[in-house]
């Protein structure tokens, strides 16, 4: 199972108080040990626009938004019942109509682990339908600066993501 936290879950976090997320962060961590534990409680979002979120119950008040498709979990936002609903029914994951990927981000922290590494590579093939050379990957987990041609369209998105997952993209323009 590929699991995942994107980064409005991790910005939901830490708007709760800290006993509600002590209980966020146990159910988040069973569910990543093993998700199909009979004691977590997913409940399928029929209201939202992407039939692939599920609410899980932390408690009697709190609930966590998670994106499940076979083999994966994405934990997207942890809030109050009716916020955490209401934020599920206005947002949709999207794939990139040119990528194929899914409009959700993938990062290869050089502290993971090889296997961690490796899964994210794994993951990230799937995701973009392609074959991805291990070499030019590895070679990904560093801070060397690579030339590239200039764009047709006069601008780059550069995209950065840490080790806790937090991400900021700017599209700049170049001359």
């Amino acid at each position: 199972m590929d699991f995942r936290i994107a980064d409005t879950f991790t910005a939901s976090l830490v708007k709760l108080n800290s006993d509600e997320q002590k209980l966020v962060k146990q159910i988040t961590f069973d569910a990543q040990v093993n998700p199909a534990n009979p004691g977590l409680k997913f409940h399928k979002l029929d209201k939202g626009r992407n039939k692939n979120f599920w609410s899980l119950r932390v408690d009697g008040g709190i609930r966590s938004i998670v994106h499940r498709m076979p083999g994966s979990i994405l934990f997207c936002y942890t809030d109050h019942h009716d916020k955490a609903y209401a934020w599920a029914e206005k947002r949709k994951l999207e794939t990139h109509p040119q990528t194929g990927a899914d409009r959700r981000s993938y990062s290869a922290s050089a502290d993971l682990p090889g296997l961690g590494r490796i899964r994210i590579l794994k993951a990230l093939q799937t995701s973009l339908k392609a074959e991805i050379d291990k070499d030019a990957w590895e070679s990904l987990n560093s801070a060397i600066f690579r030339p590239f041609d200039r764009p047709k369209s006069g601008r780059i998105a550069v995209k950065v993501i840490n080790h806790l997952g937090d991400e900021v993209m700017k599209v700049y323009r170049i001359g």
